[in-house]
């Protein structure tokens, strides 16, 4: 490229810079995300599994509102926990009710144990 063309893709450059719109109602797509969830009113997060609702029962409701069911495979039901506080109450104190109450429930594969994880979302 010569130096007067250089020149001219400089000039062309700087009149684009000084003429270009800003469109003020751009917003990221993380955003927008955002929004239609908010909107639908859903949380990844927070899926609801048939189980869900017998942790409601068989748990304080204190404690009940910090866990959900993650993973149920093999007899074994994963259960996390979104604070270490109630991760410790759950081990100490009712691990083996809540095996207890969900191992008699009609399920396909029954519940032979419960364990609990720390979920870090």
């Amino acid at each position: 490229m010569g130096v007067a063309e250089e020149g001219a893709a400089a000039t062309q450059l700087a009149w684009v810079w000084q003429n270009r719109q800003v469109n003020q109602g751009v917003s990221p797509l993380g955003g927008l995300v955002g929004v239609a969830l908010d909107r639908i009113g859903s949380d990844p997060r927070r899926t609801t599994s048939p189980l869900s609702g017998d942790l409601r029962t068989v748990l304080p409701a204190a404690l009940a509102a910090h866990c959900r069911v993650g993973r149920m495979r093999a007899g074994r039901v994963t259960i996390l926990v979104d604070c270490p506080t109630c991760l410790y109450e759950l081990r100490a104190r009712w691990s083996v009710a809540l095996r207890q109450a969900l191992g008699t429930m009609m399920l396909p594969v029954p519940v032979r144990d419960v364990w609990f994880r720390l979920d870090g979302g």
